[in-house]
């Protein structure tokens, strides 16, 4: 056992034994430091892992910079401050003041077959029928600006007239391009008036606002087409109290908006497949004695919303067909209401994921007393994923 003297480094100081040769800390040649006072040799006692012996450090210790707390908020602060004034810098502000009115008017009736073609980027489109009409066609546009610019600048209807065969109206807004030197950015709130005997073609998009068809109640009407489209904003086809009403193509969807349909009563839809969709928001349909020429396919889709369907049919058409209604929804609850005459076959099947089914309280599925051999067929199929569906009598 090795017994501690008063041997030292003279390097580093460390204390050594008397068989010490080199330091066992710094690893410097032994030098015998005399006239140091001998210390009382003591006996140590061996552990079963000797300690670890750590060289010391030899220079100055170099202090931790650690960045102030307070330098991270202040960044942050500045960059919500900045950050928006660098957009609007970029972009400019978006906001819109009235800066006037257009009108565009068809006066003529010798033509009345007309396709109407809208494309408004920011702003609604709101059409009805007005038996008080004396010309074919009355557009009036409720233009807004940013400060500084100019209605001589802001965009109105175009015709292209194919002789004989019909009028093409156009109104197309353009890109809107929010850059803070572009005074000619607009929104446009548009009402059109349309005389009765108009025979319209409806192509309307908006991107930022809503549109609506409403027939105020007017008879025998005949629309050709009906092709409704919105990004962001409802869709409304009212017909409601509208009798004999003539549809040849019916298609409307929605990005973000409500679709509400009222078809009226004896409308005859002569078309064989009816879209209906909607990616953010609910969807109602509501027809009484629908007119179809044969066999016809309902496309009724909602990713977010519910579904609601209030048919009454106690007309019985003089033909076989098949009306097949294929009715999905991701999230949301899927409401059927019917009132069918005795006569007319009607099969009901619901399935929900996650939710409830009561279909006429049968469960799932319902099938009207000889459904098979009804020459009048109506087969719904309704499915969400999250959310109840349900089917009921009134």
């Amino acid at each position: 056992m090795s017994k501690i003297t008063e041997k030292f480094c003279t390097h580093c100081g460390a204390q050594l034994t008397d068989e010490a040769v080199f330091c066992h800390i710094c690893g410097s040649k032994i030098e015998i430091v005399k006239g140091v006072p001998a210390a009382t040799p003591m006996e140590q006692t061996p552990s079963a892992a000797p300690a670890k012996a750590y060289a010391q450090p030899t220079g100055p210790v170099q202090p931790v910079y650690r960045r102030p707390k307070t330098l991270g908020v202040a960044i942050g602060v500045i960059a919500i401050i900045v950050v928006p004034i660098i957009l609007i810098g970029v972009f400019g502000t978006i906001r819109f003041a009235d800066i006037g009115t257009l009108n565009y008017e068809v006066d003529s009736m010798a033509e009345t077959n007309i396709v109407l073609n809208i494309d408004n980027a920011v702003g609604s489109v709101d059409i009805s029928y007005d038996a008080t009409m004396t010309k074919l066609f009355e557009a009036t546009l409720e233009v807004k600006g940013r400060p500084g610019s100019s209605l001589a600048d802001a965009k109105n209807f175009n015709m292209y007239y194919e002789s004989g065969e019909y009028l093409e109206l156009t109104f197309d807004s353009g890109d809107q391009q929010f850059f803070f030197w572009n005074k000619r950015v607009f929104s446009y709130d548009i009402t059109i008036r349309l005389h009765p005997d108009a025979l319209v073609d409806y192509s309307i998009l908006t991107s930022t606002g809503s549109s609506s068809l409403v027939a105020n109640g007017l008879d025998n009407l005949e629309i050709p087409d009906i092709y409704f489209s919105a990004s962001t904003g409802r869709v409304t086809i009212d017909l409601s109290g509208s009798v004999n009403t003539t549809i040849q193509d019916l298609d409307l969807a929605t990005s973000t908006g409500r679709i509400s349909v009222n078809l009226g009563e004896r409308t005859l839809l002569n078309t064989t497949n009816v879209d209906i969709s909607s990616s953010t928001g609910s969807i109602t349909l509501v027809y009484t004695d629908l007119i179809v020429t044969g066999d016809i396919e309902w496309n009724i889709q909602a990713s977010t919303g519910t579904i609601t369907m209030i048919i009454t049919q106690n007309l019985v058409l003089p033909l076989d067909y098949l009306a097949s209604f294929d009715v999905d929804c991701s999230t949301g609850s899927i409401s059927l209401s019917i009132a069918y005459n005795s006569t007319i076959g009607y099969a009901i099947k619901g399935e929900a994921s996650t939710g409830t089914v009561d279909i006429l309280g049968s469960g799932s599925y319902y099938e009207s007393p000889g459904y098979d051999s009804a020459a009048n067929q109506n087969y719904f199929d309704l499915e969400t994923s999250t959310g109840s569906v349900t089917a009921v009598e009134i």
